[in-house]
């Protein structure tokens, strides 16, 4: 790049590699500005190369011009890259390493880039308003030069004094303006040296970091290659538990097989037993049930038969009763008649036997009263003795039926549903339901139960088990329990409860 028309103490090069670090510039010679690039260790690709002026009131450098923008050199260097392949390191994880130990690198060049940037627009700005101070106070001595030319021409006919004077004061003006001038540009200097020792020290930051983070690479590097050998340590220690953790598995499997035979035949064996006493109980039940009926006939044939003997004596003795009152009232009425017929004569007569006449009457009341009293005691005794063989047969009754109650059996069906994964992580889950029986038992009964209707998420039926809780007289506790990778649709416990 040329640098003709441009002061070379306020323009500077900045220069960029390929992959966006800034490099200094190694001067400048014949109007050009050189870049040394190692050709050995450089990277190949296009640099980046634009002039910009550390004071922009002394440069002339227009903000528009094209010098400000970067300008692109192709460079290819013979710079070369030896990859090395260790075994012990994985190529994918060192990979990811590798790109995020570029990742970090670029981070902190675009923050440190940043904040040059930004340090140098602060700078640039300053730098611009003392510019714009610098160039109001050379506006101002030019105004003044050109008013004390013309006060000159003025004052060619002023006295001697008068112009020693005036002479004094031009020269204090023009002594304070270029101690101002001299105030403006120590201070921008400073500023940009200010500037320099910041950006000096950044890059001195930048290369600890480098020196840091590759430090780091090599350790972590070192750590992969422990880790490597550890996982392949492991890995082969794995392989023996999952080999043997699987003839273990083979040989469990066995043996639940085993188990599973002997389950079924032993599940058979109970299921005929159960069978053959259900047909028993049920067999035994029918016969007492036909003795009782055949008894209770017997029992309504015999009390029919007293009811009607006990009618046909009812029936007798009111007839006896009524034979004997007719024939007293035929006796009485024909004494009477004769009485009424011999009234007239015997009057006398009468009135002495009509003592003898009401005794002779009150002596057969009294007999036929006590013969109804007899009567009706008869009756009541035979009443009681009735209403105690009555009684008695409903006593029987009641005791056969508790015995039949006491010696009864119970069976049924329990359906499960599906249930939830247990939330305390255990390697079962469990349900729990409740059984009431039709009716209390008298005592405690025993029950037996069996699983049916099986439909679970898994081809066996080993992974769940029905038991019994706790029993009364009035019902069960019904425990369902499976391993927790088992999910049940629906199961059937059959069960029965006995009290022999």
């Amino acid at each position: 790049m040329s640098n003709k028309t441009f002061h070379t103490h306020t323009c500077t090069l900045f220069s960029q590699d390929p992959a966006g670090r800034a490099l200094s510039s190694d001067g400048f010679k014949d109007e050009y500005f050189y870049l040394d690039v190692p050709a050995d260790t450089a990277d190949s690709g296009d640099y980046c190369c634009q002039l910009d002026c550390r004071a922009p009131d002394f440069c002339c450098l227009d903000d528009q011009s094209p010098l400000r923008s970067c300008a692109t050199v192709h460079v290819q260097t013979n710079k070369k890259v030896e990859v090395v392949t260790k075994e012990s390191v994985s190529l994918e994880a060192f990979s990811q390493l590798q790109q995020q130990v570029l990742d970090l690198a670029r981070s902190q060049q675009e923050s440190h880039d940043g904040g040059c940037r930004q340090s140098a627009v602060t700078a640039i700005a300053h730098l611009a308003e003392l510019q714009a101070k610098s160039d109001a106070y050379l506006n101002t001595v030019k105004s003044f030069e050109k008013e004390l030319e013309r006060s000159l021409e003025n004052v060619k006919n002023i006295s001697a004094e008068d112009r020693v004077k005036l002479q004094i004061e031009t020269n204090q003006m023009l002594q304070n303006v270029q101690l101002q001038l001299d105030y403006n540009i120590s201070k921008a200097m400073e500023t940009c040296n200010d500037f320099q020792q910041q950006l000096r020290v950044e890059d001195m930051k930048l290369e600890l970091n480098q020196t840091t983070l590759s430090t780091s690479v090599e350790a972590l590097e070192q750590r992969l290659d422990k880790d490597f050998l550890e996982m392949s340590k492991s890995s082969a220690k794995m392989q023996n538990n999952l080999e043997t953790n699987m003839k273990s598995m083979q040989s469990l499997e066995a043996q639940m097989n085993n188990f599973s035979k002997v389950a079924d035949k032993r599940f058979v064996q109970l299921e005929a037993e159960r069978t053959n006493r259900t047909a028993n109980l049920q067999q035994a039940i029918t016969k007492d049930v036909s003795k009782l009926e055949e008894t209770l006939s017997a029992l309504e044939r015999k009390l029919s038969a007293m009811e009607e003997t006990f009618e046909k004596k009812m029936v007798q003795q009111i007839s006896d009763m009524k034979i004997s009152f007719t024939q007293y009232q035929q006796t009485t009425a024909q004494e009477l008649t004769d009485v009424r017929g011999r009234t007239d004569t015997r009057l006398s007569q009468l009135e002495r036997r009509l003592s003898t006449s009401e005794n002779t009457i009150n002596s057969h009341v009294t007999s036929s009263s006590q013969s109804h009293t007899s009567l009706v005691s008869e009756l009541a005794a035979f009443v009681r003795k009735t209403n105690a063989v009555t009684e008695s047969l409903k006593n029987q009754l009641t005791t056969m039926n508790n015995q039949l109650t006491a010696k009864r059996c119970e069976s049924g069906v329990k359906h499960f549903s599906p249930h939830d994964q247990p939330s305390d992580g255990s390697l079962w889950r469990t349900k729990t339901d409740h059984v009431d029986f039709t009716r209390p038992f008298t005592t405690k009964p025993t029950v037996a139960i069996g699983i049916t209707s099986l439909d679970v998420s898994n081809w066996s039926n080993l992974r769940i088990q029905v038991r019994v809780g706790t029993i009364s007289t009035s019902g069960f506790d019904v425990h369902a329990s499976e391993w927790s990778d088992t999910y049940t649709y629906s199961v059937a416990a059959v069960w029965m409860a006995c009290n022999v």
